[in-house]
């Protein structure tokens, strides 16, 4: 394995070919890319390959809208890629990681030079190739290795272990259940703290971010020494019912009250007074919760979904992973929904209602110019590898064999990618005749829907179209009337946050090309002209 030392003389050096193909068992790129003006006005270079999966370089850092159009072009040249954006003091390597609900997300990894950056250095070293691999190598097997380093997912997954454990030290140390219903309370208590985390954050809760673990000092001034279950019992009931559960909160100790401060009515189900509670006398002692606030403290909670720097941050994502995995409490009747599930769900019914009330013959004509960006990877997979072969043909026992790495998903048998493939082509065919040219069919079709919206807004040069798919935008209003723990919203938030961004980073585009036309539009928007924030 290449040491950190020689990983970090590369990356301080920028001498990045050496560490892809010297170091790390990468190739040099085998084709030429035409490049696009913008990517040439900005020197972009392909720095490495391997099987398919392509570094790009650009010696300066743009900004994040700039990053993403950027983004956009290469993926034209190459679907699976890896960039990095770098000066002489700082580089961005992004991994454009593909939302369930169509379209990327942008997930940045940041090294100063000179920095011991270790966590990316540990990125690089799990993306090294070793020669006797080669011949098993795919481009699904080195998309997902490098996938699996640069997705940032190793906080979700520690996350996760630190959690289970303090979950069952939580189960232990309670008191006044009956033993089955103990894991689940404990379930409910870390639920209901991670929230009070995220909000703390904010300064949601007596605009202090250091809430809960303050209240903690606070109890036990006011309770005097010894007093070693006081906190669950004098503070954190009445927050949880009175105070966050309740619209008219009333408090049988005035100093609690005064303990509480001015926290927001959560209208949820979450801070409800369960029978499990009213019809127990339960007992938690103070020791469990700073357990679980030491626990928390090691990590920084931000609500904004987008994936940071830092390896210790939790947002509402990681959250989402942690409910998959253990708060499901289905004998309850209490379910949670994956990302993939929600995304896609979300994606094909907000962007699907998007371009209905858009209505423009451009969309279709997009689809038609390039097939393959809007049909989904999993369905294109292994066609530039697989011949043509009609169901007619796949009559042998040999067809029932797992295919080959190269053409077939995971699991998937040569009959199945055989027929996925197949079908495939006629959709492409299709497409590129211009049959699929309203939303009923690329809906039947399912095409990547928020992908074809946001080109289609990043396409648009005129103020008319902007104005028009901002106030559809706008109009949009979306209901979960059953959001447990608010999945669909949050992937609902993803995409409209994506359709949001496109128009207005057209809109932006429109001031390089009009001041006029900018002007108009941004009025229109209800935003002045030369406000340097975007409405």
């Amino acid at each position: 394995m290449t040491t950190d030392a020689r990983i970090r003389a590369l990356l301080d050096s920028a001498s990045f070919e050496d560490l892809l193909v010297g170091e790390l068992g990468w190739d040099y790129p085998q084709q030429e890319y035409p490049l696009p003006p913008e990517l040439a006005q900005l020197n972009v270079q392909p720095l490495a390959q391997k099987k398919g999966v392509v570094v790009w370089g650009c010696p300066v850092l743009p900004p994040a809208s700039e990053q993403q159009k950027l983004d956009r072009s290469l993926a034209r040249l190459s679907a699976e890629r890896l960039l990095v954006f770098f000066n002489l003091e700082k580089q961005l390597w992004l991994w454009p990681e593909r939302r369930p609900s169509g379209g990327t997300r942008l997930v940045p990894h940041t090294y100063s030079i000179g920095s011991s950056h270790s966590a990316l250095i540990q990125r690089f070293q799990r993306v090294e190739f070793k020669p006797h691999e080669e011949a098993e190598l795919t481009l699904l097997s080195v998309r997902e290795r490098v996938r699996a380093a640069f997705n940032a997912e190793r906080v979700t997954k520690k996350f996760y272990k630190d959690i289970s454990s303090q979950r069952d030290k939580l189960t232990q140390a309670i008191s006044g259940l009956e033993g089955q219903h103990r894991p689940f309370y404990a379930s409910i208590l870390l639920d209901r703290l991670i929230f009070i985390y995220f909000i703390q954050q904010k300064g949601f809760l007596d605009d202090d971010r250091n809430y809960l673990k303050k209240r903690l000092e606070m109890v036990r001034d006011w309770l005097g020494p010894d007093q070693f279950f006081g906190f669950y019992k004098e503070f954190l009931v009445p927050l949880f019912h009175q105070a966050l559960g309740s619209s008219d909160p009333r408090y049988d100790e005035p100093e609690i009250k005064k303990i509480i401060g001015a926290v927001p009515y959560i209208n949820g189900g979450l801070f409800q007074n369960l029978p499990l509670e009213s019809d127990n006398d339960i007992q938690v002692p103070d020791a469990a919760f700073e357990a679980v606030f030491a626990l928390f403290d090691q990590y920084r909670w931000h609500l904004d979904e987008r994936p940071r720097s830092a390896d210790n941050e939790i947002n509402p994502e990681v959250l989402g992973y942690i409910l998959e995995q253990y708060i499901n409490q289905k004998e309850q009747g209490a379910y949670y929904t994956a990302e993939d599930i929600t995304g896609y769900m979300t994606g094909l019914t907000i962007s699907g209602y998007f371009l209905d009330q858009v209505d423009d013959p451009s969309i279709w004509a997009l689809a038609q110019q390039d097939p393959d960006r809007y049909i989904h990877e999993a369905m294109r997979y292994g066609a530039d590898r697989h011949g043509p072969v009609e169901p007619k043909d796949w009559i042998s026992a040999e067809w029932e064999e797992i295919s080959s790495p190269d053409v077939g998903l995971p699991t998937e048998k040569r009959r199945e990618s055989a027929d996925r493939i197949r079908r495939y082509r006629i959709l492409k065919e299709r497409m590129q005749r211009g049959e699929i040219a309203s939303v009923n069919e690329a809906t039947t079709a399912n095409l990547d829907l928020t992908r074809l919206a946001m080109d289609w807004l990043l396409d648009q040069k005129s103020s008319a179209s902007l104005v028009k798919a901002w106030q559809i935008l706008k109009s949009i209003r979306i209901l979960d009337p059953t959001c447990g723990s608010g999945a669909f919203l949050l992937a609902a938030l993803k995409v409209m946050q994506d359709l949001y961004e496109s128009a207005l980073t057209a809109t932006s585009n429109l001031k390089g090309g009009g001041g006029g036309a900018h002007s108009a539009l941004m009025t229109a928007l209800g935003a002045s002209p030369d406000h340097p924030s975007p409405p």
